[in-house]
Order: structure tokens, then C-alpha cells, then sequence
């Protein structure tokens, strides 16, 4: 005993001797564990266990404390401006301090610059500490796997990045069975979407959700879901639905340009939508679903002359309209009556042209695989000055899967 105490008197001693010579600061014991406590044992980045020796289930206390901003002027992920000041408060503020694995520490250090940048790290130790709150106080949590579907037709960059999801799984009781897998959907070459573009997302989102849920399945059993969230063209996204199915437990999150993937407001009631049948006649039927902003008649009537307008939508159009998880579910509950009242009224493919978020383009291409057998025609806004054009039939696209 004695011995080993001189040796952890002699380890303190070079460690201090080592601060004064390189600047370093230690982080006191006391914070060190709170780091433990606040992580619950487990390495923020690849969630391994490190109290516990897996092969001999004998405790096992390899943890390490790593800095998220440097403990020295000049260490991994510190600017040009960061000094010894900025590192000596923050040595001991556990905010910025993560409990990792050997092997992740290592990573994130001595990683080439960028690789590990400190806003990702910040975001990976938040959801992790989201993660054991939620965990803390819900009886139980579902399981999932996890897709994000990115399309290439917008004129500037966007994206959902991995530990976006993972937070958002997280703050509503799913913990995710492995990092999200994002889906990039094809380039589309002069702003075409063919029926060649269409069969190949088809079949990326299929391999791409089916792998994932087979996975998840495998580990979890039936009780797993999926979750699963998109910035690409409406009838990408409506194909993405289609894969999923009705019947599969899904968890839809939608983007909003403000809070990202986190629910503007939970306490938000659940709207009511505003639906009127299309006049009596011969033509087709096009449905127009107002919801992210209003569709003008006339591109209605340019795209599809002679076509009876049904519509619905809310009561005031917006960007911002999905406030929680409840509105998704309003709208496919809502939805799925009046799609249903439509299919009594024409034979013919029902024509759709929706200005709708993400989420609600992957819910309406789930609802055609609930006993809808109906055609449903897609239209999209495309080319310049921008004018809606057929892109697909929702309904072949499941023939085909099912095929």
C-alpha cells in the first residue's frame, strides 16, 4: 500500500512539473468525477462501456477525461486567439470536458486539424448528456434505426448531419441502435427527373431502409422502428414513404428552417385542416395540398387544364407550420379520410400537387400503401421560370416494389 502510494505522490509530482513546463492545466479530480458521473461510464463517442470488462466482467475503470477546447495554448482544436487564460477556465468546467474511451481520445487529438472540430464534439457531449436525462426518466425506450434522405436539387447545399438525428431520437425517448445513415440521392443532370432518376432512388431508399430495419430488427426484435428524416423533392420523399409502409412503426421528424430538428413548440395543439371536394364534372381530379405556402389556381390549371381542384390545407400556409409531432400525425390522420372520400369520386389517377414539408411528403407516400389502390399522379415544381410537370405515378412505384 505504501509503495503504491508513493507511486501516485510520484505521478502527481511529474504532472505538475509537466504543467509548469508546458502550460498545461489539470482538471481537479472533483471535476474529473463529475465527468464520470454526468457521462454514465460510457465513452461519449462510441458509447462503450468503461467500468465494465466486457470478456471478464470485472470492473474496469479505463476512462479518460479529454478536453473539448485545449488544456494549453496551442493544443488540438484551440484557435490562434485561444490562451492560457481561456484554457484555465475552462479546465475544470465540465461543459467542456468528455469522457472518452483510449482509443476515441486519441482520435479526436491527434486526428488531422478539422477532423474533430469543437462545435461537433460540443454537439456529441450535449446529446450525450440528453441522452442519460432521457434515459433517466422514461420507464423504457424504444429502439431504432435511423435514415436521413438528401436530394441534390437545391441551388445551395443543404443537409441533416448524423448527430442532428441522434439528438432528436434521443429528446423523444429512441435511442439509436447505430449513427443515422445518410441516403444522397442522385444528381439531377439539367434539372431532370426522369423515370431512370426515379427508379434509382427507388432503389437506394429501398436497400438503404430495409438494411437499416433488418439490423435493427435482428438486434431488438419486432419492436424496433424507424426513424427517418429528409431534405429532397417531394416525390423522392413520397418514395421514401412508400418504402417504409403504413404498417412499420416510423418516427418522422421534420426540418424547420429556425430550430432544425427540434419541435418548435410541444405544447402546440394539434391543427385542424381545411378540405373542400372538387366541383362535380368529367375531368381528373387534382388534389392540392396547401400547407408550407399556397399553390396559385393557374399553375394548376397550366399543368393539368380541365382538371376539378380539391383542396387541402392549413388554415394559413406556412414554412414554420409543423410546431411537434403531433401535426404529422394530424395531417396523416386527416388526410387519410379525405383521400379516401376522393377515390369515390373518379376512376381515373387522382392528380397531386403539394406544397408540403418533408415530413409530410414521406407520410402521404405511406398512406398509398394502406389499402389505396388508387393512382395518384405526382407533379413537381421544375425548370426555369418554375412550372409544375409530371414526375411520376405514386402507384407504380409500388407495383414495382412489389414486384
Amino acid at each position: 500500500m505504501a509503495t503504491s502510494s508513493k507511486k501516485i505522490a510520484t505521478k502527481k509530482a511529474a504532472a505538475k512539473k509537466s504543467a509548469a513546463k508546458t502550460g498545461r492545466q489539470n482538471t481537479s479530480n472533483k471535476t474529473k468525477l463529475e465527468v464520470w458521473i454526468r457521462a454514465a461510464g460510457h465513452c461519449e463517442l462510441c458509447g462503450k462501456d468503461l467500468m465494465l470488462e466486457f470478456v471478464s466482467l470485472k470492473n474496469l475503470y479505463e476512462g479518460e477525461v479529454a478536453h473539448i477546447f485545449p488544456a494549453a495554448a496551442g493544443g488540438p482544436r484551440g484557435s490562434k486567439t485561444y490562451t492560457a487564460i481561456d484554457a484555465a477556465r475552462l479546465t475544470n468546467d465540465p461543459s467542456n470536458l468528455m469522457l472518452l474511451c483510449p482509443n476515441c481520445h486519441k482520435d479526436i487529438d491527434k486526428s488531422p486539424d478539422g477532423t474533430y472540430p469543437a462545435e461537433d464534439l460540443t454537439d456529441r457531449h450535449q446529446g450525450h448528456l440528453e441522452h442519460i436525462k432521457v434515459a433517466a426518466m422514461t420507464s423504457h425506450n424504444d429502439f431504432g434505426a435511423a435514415v436521413i434522405v438528401l436530394g441534390r436539387h437545391f441551388s445551395t447545399q443543404n443537409s441533416i448531419e448524423p448527430s442532428e438525428l441522434q439528438r432528436a431520437m434521443f429528446a423523444e425517448g429512441i435511442r439509436p441502435h447505430r449513427i443515422p445513415r445518410q441516403v444522397v440521392l442522385p444528381e439531377i443532370i439539367d434539372g431532370k427527373r426522369d423515370a431512370h432518376y426515379y427508379q434509382t432512388v427507388t432503389g437506394m431508399l429501398r436497400r438503404a431502409i430495409e438494411q437499416e430495419f433488418s439490423v435493427a430488427r435482428s438486434d431488438m426484435g419486432d419492436g424496433a422502428l424507424i426513424a427517418i428524416a429528409g431534405l429532397a423533392d417531394i416525390p423522392s420523399l413520397m418514395i421514401a414513404g412508400t418504402v417504409l409502409g403504413d404498417r412499420r412503426r416510423r418516427a418522422v421528424f421534420s426540418v424547420d428552417r429556425g430550430t432544425r430538428l427540434r419541435w418548435p413548440d410541444l405544447k402546440a395543439a394539434r391543427p385542424h385542416y381545411v378540405a373542400t371536394l372538387p366541383p362535380e364534372g368529367d375531368g381528373p381530379i387534382a388534389l392540392v395540398l396547401n400547407i408550407s405556402a399556397t399553390i396559385p389556381p393557374d399553375d394548376v390549371r397550366d399543368a393539368a387544364p380541365g382538371a376539378r381542384m380539391a383542396t387541402f390545407g392549413a388554415p394559413t400556409p406556412s414554412f414554420h407550420h409543423i410546431q411537434n409531432s403531433g401535426f404529422i400525425a394530424a395531417f396523416r390522420e386527416q388526410l387519410q379520410v379525405f383521400l379516401s372520400d376522393l377515390e369515390t369520386m373518379t376512376k381515373e389517377p387522382i392528380l397531386v400537387f403539394a406544397a408540403i414539408p418533408a415530413a409530410f411528403a414521406i407520410e402521404f407516400g405511406a398512406l398509398q400503401t394502406m389499402n389505396h389502390q388508387h393512382g395518384y399522379r405526382i407533379y413537381d415544381r421544375a425548370g426555369k421560370p418554375s412550372t409544375f410537370v409530371y414526375q411520376l405515378d405514386l402507384n407504380d412505384e409500388l407495383k414495382e416494389m412489389a414486384a
